[in-house]
């Protein structure tokens, strides 16, 4: 059978001959070195332990994963969790990289329109029609909808779509044990949702255009945390000059929220805005789409430093709602809405990785800040890259 291609990153050894491994640091942002080895997924693992690749000294790392293609005798694994070094200090952190397709008159098309829109009400009316209880109604609207979106209920922990009370009910369902991968381990980054990667990398906030959103378009971590509360520098300092990650999540997509890393909450700010639409189309005609539009953002207590999770809402998303405060409802004439928690008064809250925080009422997108040199994405990460909730997307430094 012909070999599969795996690719390596890092730092690492062999005591193979015949099996390279990258060498340098400069290389791993620049190139990839394959090792070809042939076998089901096991026996793959097993290969690369015999091979003789040894765990990095600290302060480096290594990391591998299968490249698809028609060789593999199984979908693309990540086998990263085998090797327990450190992330590399010394290496550079790749630029922000988005989708490089420039806007299209068809996404203009698409997207200007949605300025003359009342947001809320559409909104609102969704919120009402996906909570209908009718058999004959919601039956209808599940049948559609998984038609549509070619949506797999094999996955769910109830995979009899006639079974759910209403379409809302449908559209937040638990997934089954084992639909998704473990949690990858303490120093790795799990996905926090199923979705599409929009954008990843370096926050650089200057003149307030920190964060990229698409081709051509920037938006700051300020705007995007504060909604012009008055603790503003307070919330959004520790994120300058850090990493983020920006993840879409399609209609056809699981829609509850995990944790990435373990941590507690420490606060939340409800901002209020419009709902535009958070499709890809939008995403490259309107400029900063995500602080136009009404979001949740929390902020956690973790081990490796403070983690802020965005949660964007847009047209025809009902509500978004959290584990431990229900359901926050979209209104766009509230004013910013904080609530703050402590280890002391709320000892309860406390999340492990991969449990879930939060969850979409209809989809949106969510957002992953993290302070300076505290991260490391995974070399493999692309913009436009899907994602399944529980992957590992990077490690802690």
């Amino acid at each position: 059978m012909p070999p599969c291609v795996f690719y390596c990153s890092g730092i690492g050894k062999t005591k193979d001959p015949d099996a390279r491994a990258c060498t340098h640091p400069a290389s791993v942002l620049a190139r990839s070195v394959d090792l070809s080895i042939s076998g089901s997924s096991s026996q793959m693992r097993q290969t690369l332990r015999n091979a003789g690749f040894a765990l990095p000294m600290p302060g480096h790392a290594l990391s591998v994963r299968a490249q698809a293609s028609p060789a593999c005798s199984s979908r693309p694994i990540d086998i990263s969790a085998i090797f327990r070094g450190h992330p590399l200090n010394d290496v550079t952190q790749p630029p922000a990289e988005s989708s490089r397709h420039p806007a299209s008159f068809l996404d203009y098309i698409k997207a200007i329109p949605q300025y003359s829109y009342p947001h809320h009400l559409p909104s609102t009316l969704m919120r009402g029609i996906t909570r209908i209880r009718s058999p004959r109604i919601k039956n209808w609207q599940i049948r559609w909808f998984i038609r549509q979106y070619g949506v797999d209920m094999g996955e769910a922990l109830e995979p009899d779509p006639m079974s759910y009370g209403d379409f809302n009910a449908f559209f937040t369902r638990a997934l089954a044990p084992g639909a998704r991968p473990a949690p990858p381990g303490e120093q790795h980054i799990a996905s926090p949702v199923d979705g599409q990667i929009s954008a990843f990398g370096s926050i650089d906030d200057i003149d307030g255009g920190g964060i990229v959103q698409a081709k051509g378009h920037r938006y700051g971590v300020t705007e995007l945390l504060s909604g012009g509360a008055l603790d503003t520098e307070t919330f959004a300092a520790p994120f300058r000059g850090g990493q983020f990650i920006t993840i879409y999540l399609s209609p056809k997509d699981y829609h509850r929220v995990h944790m990435p890393i373990a941590g507690r909450p420490q606060g939340i700010r409800y901002i209020p805005g419009r709902l535009f639409s958070v499709n890809p189309a939008t995403t490259r005609v309107i400029p900063r789409l995500f602080t136009r539009n009404e979001r949740v953002a929390m902020v956690f207590d973790t081990a490796n430093g403070p983690l802020a999770l965005v949660m964007v809402g847009a047209i025809f998303v009902g509500g978004i709602e959290t584990v431990w405060a229900g359901t926050i409802m979209p209104s766009y004439r509230q004013p910013v809405s904080i609530w703050r928690y402590d280890q002391l008064r709320h000892p309860e809250l406390a999340f492990r990785q991969g449990q879930e925080i939060a969850r979409f009422n209809m989809g949106s997108t969510v957002i992953l800040l993290f302070p300076p040199n505290s991260v490391y994405w995974t070399p493999s990460l692309r913009s436009g890259t899907p994602l399944r909730m529980g992957a590992s997307i990077g490690m802690l430094a």
